[in-house]
């Protein structure tokens, strides 16, 4: 577990950083349409105000103890990356939300698995005067197994 942990930490920065690996930028329409998918996502959406995604067959509605890293006053704050070329058994397929919250002067990174939605990851990086610090965020048992009851199928 520590193990995959450390790889998943490690492909996370990778991902950002590392010149042979690009996240594909996608881009979320007026009416919350996730653009830039491959067909096989089928049509994706993400609704801000009432914080609800849904990628092919599988959809959430994030808790209470997650929406608050999704605080913005538009998606026009908010940069959605997405990666489904690289190997599973590095990391799964994912999708990745990077919110501005002007309010708070930070910048929240939310790290989802492509195909199921599971959390992977959350991130918050503070801003001085320039980024600084990316930590990342213990949500607590209570907060992942509620996330995971969210998740639901759908047809």
């Amino acid at each position: 577990m520590k193990l995959q942990l450390l790889l998943l930490a490690t492909f996370f920065f990778l991902s950002s950083h590392h010149p042979l690996h690009k996240d594909t930028i996608l881009k979320i329409d007026k009416n919350g349409n996730i653009l830039g998918l491959p067909a096989e996502y089928g049509k994706a959406r993400f609704n801000l105000k009432n914080k609800h995604l849904r990628i092919k067959d599988k959809k959430i509605t994030f808790p209470r103890c997650v929406r608050e890293y999704f605080e913005t006053s538009n998606t026009s704050n908010i940069r959605v990356l997405a990666s489904w070329y690289h190997s599973k058994e590095i990391m799964p397929y994912y999708i990745k939300f990077e919110i501005y919250q002007e309010k708070k002067a930070r910048k929240s990174k939310i790290l989802l698995n492509l195909e199921t939605l599971e959390l992977m990851r959350v991130e918050v990086s503070t801003l001085k005067e320039k980024w600084v610090s990316n930590d990342k965020v213990e949500l607590g048992k209570t907060c992942l197994e509620r996330y995971k009851q969210c998740i639901r199928s759908v047809k």
